[in-house]
């Protein structure tokens, strides 16, 4: 008998999912997967109860580990694209990289989001996995395909915290009608930027199988193409801006998730489900509305503090004249009482003389 039913316990998205395909999505390329096929259903759920992941409305592919039921709502399985022929490629091999930056002198600001019609769809997962993103490393994952080539196009984006291995946010969008595999990976890569600056993430490890674009990014290689040298100048501003930043090419199928929902881009375009598009204009007035936001932010942080700090050297310089007249005013009143006791006595108790007593005997 056929195995039909797929227990995933540790991967991308834990679950029960009916479909090798499915399952493969989830522990593909993922870090100590745990899952098996099995012939029943109740096998499969016997596995996933062995393990801590509860089904969480009794269907398959909508799971959650146990301990964190009542945590958060796990996002919607992620659809299995249809088989479709791989976009053509010149590049299959790369290396990787990494730069390192020191940190930034004020807090980053949160990017505004983009105008609808820019803005790629994208699920943020919800609870500690999306909050409190700095100083933690984020991994990125990012495809594009053509149909044709130039043709329909759309991009894949998927941002995991690299320690855990835990799913931040997925995106995917269709980008136009005649646009090339290149232009839908840069596409995908400025999404994904934009997404993990949006987070607060500071930290980031990229990953995606062109050796171009990784290539290209990282400055080893040339932009001979004049429909891409907007792309690559955004995606290199956007790279700037974290402390920490490394990419590296890896083969395609370590990014299968990322080209599947490639791929569901340009589906859900064609068939209405989403017929918002990706643009570059967009994405560039986005990213300098936040650059813009960042700005206005350390600009009052710096006013604040030169507020806070010129209050207080102003308060302490008043305290210290306040204590030098107070003192002063002492000295004054030493002398005075001094002169009284030298002026009603013939003597001096012991002590030095004072002047005013000498200059009478002198005289």
């Amino acid at each position: 008998m056929a195995k039909n039913f797929y227990a995933v316990a540790t991967g991308r998205r834990p679950g029960l999912f009916r479909t090798w395909d499915e399952c493969q999505l989830q522990v593909k390329g993922y870090p100590k997967a745990v899952f098996k096929g099995f012939k029943t259903e109740e096998e499969a759920r016997q596995f996933l109860r062995q393990h801590g992941v509860e089904l969480a409305g009794g269907a398959p592919g909508d799971a959650q580990p146990a301990a964190a039921a009542a945590a958060a709502a796990r996002r919607p399985a992620l659809d299995a694209a249809p088989a479709q022929p791989r976009k053509r490629r010149a590049e299959d091999a790369g290396g990787s990289a990494a730069t390192k930056r020191p940190a930034a002198a004020a807090p980053r600001a949160a990017a505004p989001r983009a105008a609808a019609a820019a803005a790629p769809r994208a699920a943020a997962a919800a609870g500690p996995a999306a909050a409190a993103a700095t100083g933690r490393v984020f991994r990125l994952e990012f495809d594009g395909g053509s149909k044709g080539n130039p043709g329909p196009a759309g991009f894949g984006a998927v941002l995991y915290d690299d320690a855990s291995g835990v799913e931040v946010a997925r995106l995917c969008q269709y980008i136009g009608d005649h646009n090339t595999n290149n232009q839908a990976e840069y596409a995908g890569l400025i999404a994904g930027l934009a997404a993990a600056l949006e987070l607060g993430c500071s930290r980031l490890k990229v990953q995606g199988d062109s050796m171009l674009v990784i290539n290209q990014v990282l400055g080893r290689w040339q932009v001979k193409t004049d429909g891409l040298r907007p792309y690559h100048r955004l995606a290199q501003q956007l790279a700037r801006r974290f402390d920490h930043f490394e990419a590296k090419q890896v083969l395609r199928e370590f990014n299968q998730a990322a080209d599947a929902l490639s791929n569901q881009a340009v589906d859900d375009y064609r068939s209405g489900a989403n017929r918002q598009k990706w643009t570059l204009e967009g994405a560039a007035a986005a990213a300098e509305a936040a650059r813009a936001g960042a700005a206005g932010l350390a600009a009052q942080l710096h006013a604040a503090d030169a507020e806070l700090h010129g209050g207080q050297a102003a308060a302490s310089g008043a305290a210290a004249a306040a204590a030098a007249a107070a003192e002063g005013k002492g000295a004054e009143a030493a002398a005075a009482a001094a002169a009284a006791e030298g002026d009603g006595s013939s003597g001096n108790s012991g002590g030095e003389e004072v002047p005013a007593k000498r200059a009478r005997r002198d005289g």
